[in-house]
């Protein structure tokens, strides 16, 4: 997607920066921005990807005129899940788990003058509602708060709000998985709340066969083609992971 963008729409930042100069970049740029070495690990970062409608338009494969009635399209269609076996599943290559994980090697970055903390801003989790047997995915930041621990807003209402809360009153721990680098109409699909199994909503987005796998640590499927997922357990009644 990012190398089908004309330079109108992307700017490509080949020089090491370091993660504090990234928001700078960002701010005002009508333009998404891929960062090819950021931090001390000179890892690849894009942002601003669905800043624009232009840029959504191009990811449903229309003009701007025509992304509603595409996006109207594809939710009439139900989407195609293809489940791969983890030699299959690009997101699966690497797994790092124990004293291994450690997500201070990903380019997280302050983002806003009054955060309190450094941020992953673009994660999509991915959670099982026990009651309905259904996949809710939402869109979140994580607050780094070390090595092995984030924060995540749960005081804010939201389905992922309820669900965990009913994990609670049952005395179970909620297995979320936080995906990172997806498919710009994953986005999209996180944003809605409609009563269906939102896995098959971000199927029917893509317009084409969607392929998941199933994480590591727990029984969420997940999209095999994404950059990195985090596995973990909310465990916090306030806020945190």
């Amino acid at each position: 997607f990012l190398q089908a963008l004309g330079p109108d729409e992307l700017e490509v930042v080949e020089e090491p920066l370091e993660l504090a100069d990234l928001a700078a970049r960002l701010e005002g740029n009508p333009r998404a921005v891929w960062f090819r070495q950021v931090g001390p690990e000179r890892a690849e970062l894009v942002g601003n990807v669905t800043g624009s409608r232009a840029r959504l338009a191009r990811a449903f494969g229309v003009d701007s005129a025509q992304l509603l009635p595409e996006l109207l399209r594809r939710l009439q269609n139900p989407g195609r899940i293809v489940e791969l076996e983890r030699a299959q599943a690009p997101v699966q290559q690497v797994v790092l788990s124990g004293e291994q994980a450690d997500l201070t090697a990903l380019p997280v970055h302050l983002q806003h003058g009054l955060d309190g903390g450094p941020y992953l801003s673009a994660s999509i989790d991915y959670v099982r509602d026990a009651a309905s047997g259904h996949t809710n995915v939402g869109v979140r930041r994580l607050m780094l708060r070390g090595r092995r621990e984030a924060g995540v807003d749960l005081v804010s209402p939201s389905d992922l709000r309820a669900i965990y809360e009913a994990a609670v009153q049952r005395g179970e721990r909620l297995p979320v998985s936080f995906v990172i680098g997806n498919h710009p109409l994953d986005h999209v699909a996180a944003t809605m709340r409609l009563p269906v199994d939102e896995l098959g909503l971000v199927a029917s987005l893509r317009g084409e066969p969607l392929p998941v796998v199933k994480c590591v640590s727990n029984d969420i499927y997940v999209p095999a083609d994404a950059e990195y997922v985090i596995e973990v357990d909310l465990m916090s009644a306030v806020n945190g992971i």
